[in-house]
């Protein structure tokens, strides 16, 4: 190979690779960006949730998609699938102010296209029988993007034998 044809041959690499770097460097801009907008999504969850603890569940219209076909699978055993079902046990929750406070640990999240799903540890306390208890379940939460916005369809967590006790029929 000549050394001119061996210059062509490196600039075009080159700028080869510089056009794959800089498509692989937008496309994970896009993914981090994403993942960010799910991450806002599940603490938004979390300050619903925490001021369900202290009465309150409204924040969690704010959280869910208001469907048929969304699903909760709650500490206190619950399987409700639906919004109205789902706002009812959280009505339910609110009105026992079990108090403390949760947050999300170790969340891994996993987004591809417009849904995304977060696993994580939920930490922190709730009072039961005027005591404080350390709660530390597992948490999964499937989210949907519609018009630019993450909200959840699916929340699973661990029970917790003392609401189990209180709320399921």
């Amino acid at each position: 190979m000549t050394q001119n044809l061996k210059t062509r041959f490196l600039s075009l690499s080159s700028a080869a690779a510089l056009l794959l770097l800089s498509a692989t460097s937008a496309v994970a801009a896009e993914a981090s960006s994403e993942t960010e907008a799910v991450l806002a999504a599940n603490g938004k969850f979390y300050r619903a949730l925490n001021a369900m603890f202290e009465g309150n569940p409204k924040p969690f219209e704010e959280v869910w998609w208001h469907t048929d076909d969304i699903v909760y699978m709650g500490a206190d055993g619950a399987y409700s699938v639906g919004w109205k079902s789902i706002y009812k046990n959280w009505e339910k929750q609110a009105k026992l102010k079990i108090g403390g406070k949760a947050e999300p640990k170790d969340v891994k999240v996993f987004v591809s296209g417009d849904m995304a799903m977060t696993s994580q540890f939920t930490v922190g306390t709730n009072r039961f029988d005027g005591k404080d208890v350390p709660v530390k379940l597992r948490a999964t939460s499937v989210f949907l993007k519609k018009d630019g916005e993450w909200r959840i369809v699916r929340h699973h967590v661990d029970v917790i034998g003392d609401l189990r006790n209180t709320l399921v029929e």
